[in-house]
């Protein structure tokens, strides 16, 4: 069951991508920032069902849950405008580095050493990343780093990993005081309450759009809400580095869904980046 609902989650994953990048077409970034919370809320409301525990120390949990939200919603500002500006298959596979960061984190707060599994997966993601940013037409083997540093796209997808490395301690630190469905309806309601005066101005200047079209908005939140959901079940019947390293299957489901639904280039080498940045999570969850 645990693997299953992990699949469920790197599907749900892939699909919440799909549609933030087919609505980015005719919506700004804000606008699909507030729907990835605010038409996701719903489907979270549902999971409450499963039970109420009470809350300890409800103000600081509050304050843990609007501090993790204005992580959250910088985060996924940075995501989803990379996703705008760039091509699916070649920035969400850069979505891989979050771990890297991590660990990089866990060794200057707490002292943490790299082991050589570590290390290796560290390695794979980084032959990942230079694969899939890759362009054979190109001169120059340095280009493909030059290029996430050069280019928006993958520097925000880069500022986007950065901010949830950080939004992720704060997640486990508010965890500890309500359960997984709990916190994460605290958190969207806060990024809902954060996001909705950004989302009211370009609101007007898309009105007509969305009420012809609130269908698809509501389904990338639907999609949000599922991903958090299959992903916080499936830790309740397996370890938490199997559900990260199967989630990671949807960087090659994005590289497959940016080659055969948005007609994207450089399908072969990015398919083969993707899986090196696969191995290279499963290496690090699994073996680190």
């Amino acid at each position: 069951m645990g693997i299953l609902l992990s699949l469920l989650t790197a599907v749900f994953q892939t699909a919440q991508d799909v549609t933030s990048k087919g609505a980015l077409r005719s919506y700004s970034p804000v606008v699909v920032l507030f729907s990835l919370s605010a038409f996701g809320l719903p489907t979270l409301l549902l999971g409450l069902t499963f039970g109420m525990p009470t809350v300890s120390n409800v103000s600081w949990w509050l304050f843990l849950a609007f501090l993790c939200a204005l992580c959250d919603s910088l985060g996924l500002f940075f995501y989803v405008k990379s996703m705008s500006l760039g091509e699916l298959s070649q920035v969400i596979p850069l979505a891989s580095i979050g771990p890297v960061i991590a660990m990089f984190f866990a060794l200057f707060w707490h002292g943490e050493v790299l082991s050589k599994a570590g290390l290796l997966g560290v390695l794979l993601i980084v032959i990942g990343t230079y694969l899939v940013n890759l362009n054979l037409g190109e001169d120059g083997w340095l280009k493909p780093f030059q290029s996430i540093i050069t280019e928006r796209a993958p520097r925000y997808m880069l500022l986007a990993c950065l901010v949830f490395a950080v939004a992720w301690n704060v997640h486990k630190a508010g965890l500890a005081y309500s359960n997984a469905v709990q916190w994460a309806v605290a958190c969207f309601v806060f990024r809902i309450i954060q996001t909705l005066p950004f989302a009211l101005v370009d609101y007007r200047k898309h009105e007509d759009r969305v009420r012809s079209s609130w269908g698809l908005l509501f389904l990338i939140g639907t999609f949000s809400a599922l991903t958090f959901l299959t992903g916080i079940f499936a830790l309740n019947f397996t370890m938490i580095g199997y559900v990260s390293s199967i989630k990671r299957l949807c960087i090659l489901l994005s590289i497959v869904a940016g080659y055969f639904i948005f007609h994207e280039t450089n399908f072969r080498q990015r398919f083969l980046g993707g899986i090196c940045m696969v191995a290279g999570v499963v290496v690090i969850a699994l073996l680190r």
